[in-house]
């Protein structure tokens, strides 16, 4: 079940279960949906996970960030370019550090229908924004 979100809102979460080369599990929280406090509804569509130290390394990049393990097909993200491999490391100019944090920027802008997160891509920073 999914911990009672802010103010009487809703928020739900979920997660995919994969296994690791060494056959550890790892959990990669989505980001699917979210419903304003008006109800409009948000369904991101992306799976993602904190970077974590042993990210960061394999990543070759300093400080936090959520890295986009999948975009589904068909979804808000996707549509905005959103692609697997990007880390988001702001929200609507907030630094996030775990799909947690995220997910409560995406409650915050679902009135608003859309959001605008900073990503790094390749290295580079990029301005991704996210409507629906």
């Amino acid at each position: 079940a999914s911990p009672p979100a802010p103010s009487g809102q809703v928020a739900a979460f979920g997660f995919s279960l994969q296994l690791s080369d060494d056959g550890r599990p790892l959990r990669f929280p989505a980001v699917p949906l979210a419903v304003g406090a008006a109800g409009a509804s948000v369904v991101l569509g992306a799976q993602m996970v904190a970077v974590d130290d042993d990210l960061r390394e394999a990543l070759d990049r300093d400080g936090p960030g959520v890295l986009v393990v999948k975009v589904l097909p068909g979804t808000a993200s996707a549509a905005a370019g959103l692609r697997a491999g990007d880390v988001v490391v702001r929200a609507e100019g907030t630094a996030v550090a775990t799909p947690g944090a995220l997910q409560r920027l995406v409650l915050r802008a679902a009135d608003a229908r859309e959001l605008t997160l900073r990503v790094e891509r390749r290295g580079r920073g990029k301005d991704v924004v996210v409507r629906w």
